[in-house]
């Protein structure tokens, strides 16, 4: 019969044709869990704390779009569409910053 690699994250998964079922489907799933068990997690006040950082880096960088775009608008006399402009850049820089953060993360682990 001829066989089909399947890769996963942390390696791969051979399957022979005519054999995807529930039992092919368990083992595969059970491996996937098996590899998770088996990396270091981090502490729960760790992981309260990067998941504050990272909320709150999309709330600090809105409000500082805002008070820019509210500048702006005093500026060039352009109310609303400043503000608008300022809290769009704010909340796009925030969801970059996470972005990277857990790409930064995902590299160390």
């Amino acid at each position: 019969m001829p066989r089909l690699d399947l890769l996963n994250v942390k390696g791969s998964a051979t399957l022979e044709t005519g054999q995807i079922g529930s039992g092919f489907l368990t083992s595969y799933v059970e491996n996937i869990m098996k590899n998770e068990a088996e990396k270091p997690s981090a502490s729960l006040g760790a992981q309260i704390m990067m998941a504050s950082e990272l909320g709150s880096s999309i709330v600090v960088l809105s409000i500082a779009g805002y008070f820019a775009g509210a500048w702006l608008d005093g500026q060039l006399h352009w109310s609303p569409y400043g503000v608008i402009v300022g809290i769009s850049v704010g909340f796009g820089l925030g969801i970059a910053y996470i972005l990277k953060r857990s790409n930064d993360m995902d590299k160390k682990s």
